[in-house]
């Protein structure tokens, strides 16, 4: 039967919260639904023994298969249609709530330990799921207490828009998905396992009698957290991972009703034995601190704004600071720039203020800063900003130079008189939207940006379109969740120059203002008028009015320039590298706005100062960001999964990572870039019988 046009969106809404999950890098499988009649689209009936309709994989071997490869996901859609999907609680783990008595074991803890923190909650037929992130040692247990189970390690659980038994969807709890909150962190009381697990009779062993495990029938609601107390006792005590598997084997099949599947059991001592590696050994991947911002930043009179403001307002005061340094080399225009050899750098820049939700409070972070430009340049504020930029031809548009023809009698004549001004603001509050432009086939948004970042005239590529523009200057404010940006800042974009083009900065909610803040309109209107003081100090002072003003180094500036010029121009490996490669012009522009902020046509020591206190934080953010990625997502994926199995893989395992929907060429350069960077290497081993290639993951200082 076919399915009605709700239906079927439903089942793309599953898909695109698969998609979702996996651009944060959680691994997805395909599951069986639940059939419009309401039975399993596996075809047994729903009452069948061991049978859990719209629960179980539809992949063999998916806990090897489970992938966050989105070309990997596509093809399963396409190949296995209409389905549920499943997210792993790898870096995740799950509250699940299956019935009342599940919120009074919630209300219980809460009274005992405080309130949970939000976090990502969702609905299912008869309860659904609370989630949390892993802490640094992973929990390693499966617990249930009365109706509510938790579970972690080799694992699923179903995502928003699949389809349960009794005929509901899974959805988000309003205000708790990914586009509202962040995942909250473990809670304390969880990282050393249950509390009172150890009293739990019914559901897991207590002290040391392990010898009557082997007695003692287990139903189906304690058998995941005995075999992992089990497991973790054998490993304790020396015994590798394969003695395991067949002793908590046999043992499954002894006193297990019903028992274990052999690759449940398989994936509870594969997960075990892959934590305890990683608690003895330290973290190949540490938590990455959050950038700082140096009091050198706050020079001046743009310093003096935004110490002003930020108490009253709960934006990060980076973004604030960011965001005025931007509005205000916007408002300079083309009257200012330094020179670098042949070519004239502006006052114009780009800047990603990256949060990881929309608490991080990024649009409020410009509303306060346009407050206080809207008493520096009126005109600027209502005619020169752009949002919704949807392609090139409008980028164009907006500041095309006046357009001239013939009438009938042969005469020239102004058929278009064009735009005056030609400073804009492009102003998006959805940076994912622009990148998503960028990616469409014939788009030339990414290279008309990159053209206007240099300050070089834009012409359509069609050549029967009359609009050009001869002086752009075109600077930019986005806006993103850090999700949106690494699942959408592709090789291409970097590979190009877009990307490092623009300045990322991290933002967070600085600080809880419920009444919001009290600043007076008179201050803010005081502090524009400051700053318009000095902007026309400087972009007035050249022979006239249309001669733009070239700002210089001092001696004490230029010795500084050169001292930091090596540094700053030296090459960084994988995609930061590449996203920190135009480090010297950021720098230089960021100079010469706060020249002129201060009122001087000469850029100082302590003009560089700052601005290198901002690009500093512009790098902070970017490895907070990226990390040691190397910006190919083959490469990245194998580096990801290789971290995850420190016994190694095979090449053939490395090619099921993607469901074999990547040409071994591909996979060879994505291994020779992790050797080259060293990140990985490998070595022959014997795997039943015949020698094979094993890929390893290079720990630092390895």
């Amino acid at each position: 039967m076919k399915k009605n046009d709700n239906e079927a969106s439903q089942d793309d809404e599953a898909l695109r919260w698969a998609l979702r999950l996996a651009s944060m890098r959680y691994r997805v499988v395909p599951v069986h639904t639940i059939r419009e009649d309401g039975t399993c689209s596996c075809g047994l009936p729903n009452d069948a023994d061991k049978h859990k309709p719209g629960k179980h994989p539809i992949l063999k071997g998916w806990e090897k298969k489970a992938s966050f490869d989105a070309d990997t996901i596509r093809a399963w859609w396409k190949e296995l249609g209409p389905c549920n999907w499943g997210v792993m609680c790898e870096e995740i783990f799950a509250f699940d709530k299956d019935g009342p008595q599940a919120d009074e074991v919630i209300r219980e803890l809460e009274e005992r330990y405080g309130t949970l923190a939000p976090t990502w909650m969702t609905v299912s037929g008869r309860g659904g799921h609370i989630l949390y992130r892993q802490p640094s040692k992973r929990l390693d247990f499966v617990e249930t207490h009365r109706d509510m189970q938790i579970i972690s390690g080799t694992r699923y659980i179903l995502v928003p828009g699949s389809r349960h038994v009794s005929g509901r969807r899974y959805e988000w709890v309003k205000g708790h998905s990914p586009d509202d909150i962040e995942i909250a962190p473990c809670p304390e009381f969880l990282r050393n396992g249950w509390p009172g697990a150890a009293s739990n009779k019914d559901q897991s062993t207590s002290g040391n009698d392990w010898a009557a495990l082997w007695d003692a029938p287990l139903n189906e609601g304690g058998r995941n957290n005995t075999a992992t107390s089990l497991t973790g006792h054998l490993l304790g005590h020396g015994l590798g991972s394969e003695e395991a598997k067949r002793i908590v084997g046999a043992w499954n099949e002894r006193v297990c009703s019903p028992p274990l599947s052999a690759s449940e059991v398989n994936g509870v001592v594969d997960s075990i034995w892959q934590r305890q590696r990683e608690k003895n050994e330290a973290s190949d991947t540490p938590t990455p601190e959050w950038p700082t911002l140096d009091d050198a930043a706050y020079y001046g009179l743009i310093g003096s704004i935004v110490r002003t403001v930020e108490p009253h307002s709960e934006a990060d005061p980076a973004a604030l600071l960011f965001q005025l340094m931007i509005g205000v080399g916007s408002i300079i225009g083309r009257k200012v720039y330094y020179l670098v050899e042949a070519d004239r750098h502006h006052a114009n820049e780009f800047i990603a203020i990256v949060g990881n939700t929309a608490k991080a409070r990024k649009g409020l972070s410009y509303n306060r800063v346009k407050a206080v430009l809207s008493y520096v340049d009126d005109q600027w504020t209502r005619n020169c900003e752009l949002s919704g930029l949807s392609s090139g031809e409008g980028l164009i548009h907006a500041i095309r130079d006046a357009v001239k023809g013939t009438n009938k009698d042969g005469e020239e004549v102004t058929t278009d008189p064009g735009v005056e001004d030609k400073r804009l603001l492009v102003m998006e509050a959805e940076f994912a939207s622009i990148l998503s432009v960028m990616e469409r086939q014939g788009s030339i948004v990414s290279q008309n940006m990159r053209k206007a970042w240099d300050s070089q005239p834009l012409r359509n590529m069609n050549k029967n379109s009359p609009y050009r523009v001869e002086e752009p200057h075109v600077s930019m404010i986005a806006h993103i969740t850090v999700d949106e940006l690494r699942s959408r800042l592709n090789k291409t974009e970097t590979a190009n120059g877009f990307a490092n083009r623009v300045m990322l900065v991290l933002a967070r909610r600085s600080k809880l203002l419920p009444l919001g803040g009290s600043l007076e309109e008179r201050d803010v209107e005081y502090l524009g008028r400051q700053l318009l003081d000095v902007i026309e100090k400087v972009t007035q002072s050249g022979r006239d009015a249309d001669t733009p003003v070239r700002v210089g180094l001092s001696p004490e500036a230029e010795k500084m320039w050169c001292g930091m010029y090596e540094e700053l121009s030296e090459g960084r490996p994988g995609l930061l590298g590449f996203l920190v490669a135009r480090s010297e012009a950021h720098v230089i522009r960021l100079a010469l706005i706060y020249a002129v902020a201060d009122g001087v046509t000469t850029i100082g020591e302590e003009h560089l100062k700052a601005a290198l206190a901002l690009w500093d934080y512009c790098e902070q953010s970017t490895r907070y960001l990226f990390g040691d990625r190397l910006g190919d997502p083959v490469a990245d994926d194998i580096l990801t999964a290789l971290r995850r199995h420190p016994d190694g893989l095979t090449r053939s395992q490395i090619s099921n990572l993607f469901g074999r929907n990547k040409r071994k060429e591909e996979v060879a350069e994505a291994l020779k870039q992790l050797v080259a960077h060293g990140l990985a290497r490998s070595s022959e081993a014997e795997t039943q019988g015949r020698t094979a290639e094993l890929w390893r993951h290079v720990r630092p200082g390895e």
